[in-house]
């Protein structure tokens, strides 16, 4: 049997997630278009990126809520309100230097304010 070991060792290299701050559509997928991973991220899920493959690419709905986790630091959003986004390298140098590390935590919880409203209006 095969350990996982070898991989975290690999240059320290750090377990990429996606995950969102409200539902967001996300797919990544090759450089040559195949698509890895493809699901409607909610609230409190997060989608790992594998280690294995090289160059891999997000595109996603709902840009504004979904952010990049790099071992313990977020990084993000990774687009504005309910953009769509394409053609985001997820290599580790790229998110490092293309985003912003969040350093409010506030930006990471669902917005309650929104289901009030709708409550209101239903």
């Amino acid at each position: 049997s095969v350990s996982n070991e070898s991989t975290t060792v690999t240059k320290g290299r750090k377990e990429i997630h996606i995950f969102a701050s409200r539902p967001a559509w996300v797919r990544i997928y090759t450089s040559q278009g195949e698509i890895i991973d493809e699901e409607i991220l909610d609230f409190s899920q997060t989608m790992k990126i594998p280690s294995n493959i090289k160059s891999l690419f997000l595109r996603s709905g709902n840009a504004g809520s979904v952010f990049i986790k790099v071992g313990s630091e977020s990084y993000g959003p990774i687009g504005e309100g309910t953009g769509v986004v394409k053609d985001v390298s997820l290599s580790y140098d790229d998110i490092v230097k293309n985003f912003e590390v969040v350093t409010d935590q506030k930006l990471l919880t669902p917005l309650k304010r929104l289901k009030i409203i709708t409550e209101k209006t239903e």
